[in-house]
């Protein structure tokens, strides 16, 4: 299995919950509430794989990828002492090829019209600012993942 290496997996959360539940049930239940989300893979099923770099410990890793966007989101179990499990989430994401090439040639449009197009008037300036926004758009990070971690947050609350 190869994932992108290049995104940056980020510090998403951590919730402390009380269960009397074993370990493997409570990462089995864990992996449950991160199914719908989409392919959730155990530590073991990853072996050998090209996984991202940022990437500390985790006992599930879950693919939300796109062919717009890479998405993932790890989670690690840990017991934190009477009868409290700590889940500690991460999440990162990255533009596939496909998003930053129309980007760049959304935001190419732009300059090239506000440049070369004569006599278009008070249209040059929005030329400019539907580029800056288009850039500004291409950089932000996506929020689905986040929202998926508090909503997976809140299941354990």
């Amino acid at each position: 299995m190869v994932f992108d290496k290049k995104a940056q997996m980020m510090d998403a959360g951590m919730v402390l919950f009380p269960s009397d539940e074993p370990f493997g049930r409570v990462l089995g239940m864990v992996k449950t509430a991160m199914t719908p989300y989409g392919k959730v893979w155990r530590k073991t099923d990853l072996e050998g794989s090209v996984l991202p770099d940022s990437l500390p410990e985790f006992d599930l890793f879950l693919d939300r990828s796109t062919p717009w966007r890479k998405r993932y989101i790890s989670a690690w179990v840990s017991d934190a002492g009477d009868g409290r499990y700590a889940l500690t989430f991460r999440e990162g994401n990255r533009s596939t090829g496909l998003r930053a090439a129309t980007f760049i040639l959304l935001i190419f449009a732009c300059v090239l019209g506000a440049v070369c197009i004569p006599g278009i008037g008070l249209l040059r300036p929005a030329l400019w600012a539907l580029a800056g926004w288009v850039a500004y758009r291409w950089i932000v990070p996506a929020r689905n993942n986040r929202k998926a971690v508090e909503e997976l947050m809140r299941n354990f609350k």
